[in-house]
């Protein structure tokens, strides 16, 4: 399955707002009570899910987005959701640790208690933001886990996941995965025909290899 790059911060405007704190109920996982060590095992697991979130957005091509929300980019890293960074001039080293920072500890995907769910949505973050999460919550509550889609993890949604993996497995939970990450984008359609047009090929064709990549096995 062949996927169209460069699709990052094309979802929607708040495809960046990453800081507010989780609506998830316990303080043991808010950042303002703990601080998560950057273990070596947290980082590998990232570093994959990176590799293939890379593949996805075109790898090392600068991009001159007109009709994004987030501008131009360069591995995935959108200058207006980045303006203290020179985009343009970006190297992968940079781009990682961006991510890494952003994107993977931020929204709490370390708290998730299985590896490939991490990645997956991780790039379903990475490319919608808190839309790529409520996606992914969808499938936990379809899988029968006691959850409310708020878009922000924290210990609620890592009992979730676990429950989710309990009752119907991890293969059968990436698939969920990937079809409410398809139900999220139909529902910028009604909201900006013109974006959803310009992009769902692509987004479609993420979210089947992500599935391809994590879950088909």
């Amino acid at each position: 399955m062949a996927i169209i790059g460069n699709n990052k911060s094309l979802f929607s405007d708040d495809v960046d707002e990453v800081y507010r704190l989780s609506t998830d109920s316990s303080d043991e996982y808010d950042p303002r009570m703990k601080e998560y060590a950057d273990t070596a095992e947290d980082k590998s697991v990232f570093s994959g899910a990176m590799t293939n979130t890379l593949v996805a957005e075109g790898g090392d091509a600068f991009v001159k987005h007109t009709n994004s929300a987030g501008g131009d980019t360069k591995f995935g890293i959108a200058q207006r959701y980045n303006p203290e960074i020179d985009v343009k001039n970006l190297t992968e080293d940079q781009a990682r640790d961006i991510a890494y920072d952003k994107y993977w500890k931020k929204p709490k995907i370390d708290l998730l208690p299985n590896d490939s769910i991490k990645a997956h949505v991780f790039d379903a973050f990475f490319l919608a933001g808190t839309h790529g999460i409520k996606a992914f919550q969808a499938a936990l509550k379809e899988a029968g886990a006691d959850i409310s889609p708020d878009g922000y993890i924290g210990e609620d949604t890592a009992k979730a996941t676990q429950v989710a993996l309990d009752k119907v497995g991890e293969k059968v939970l990436h698939r969920m995965i990937a079809e409410n990450r398809l139900k999220e984008f139909e529902k910028v359609k009604g909201k900006n025909l013109e974006n959803y047009n310009n992009h769902i090929k692509g987004w479609t064709n993420r979210a089947l290899k992500m599935f391809e990549l994590y879950g088909d096995k």
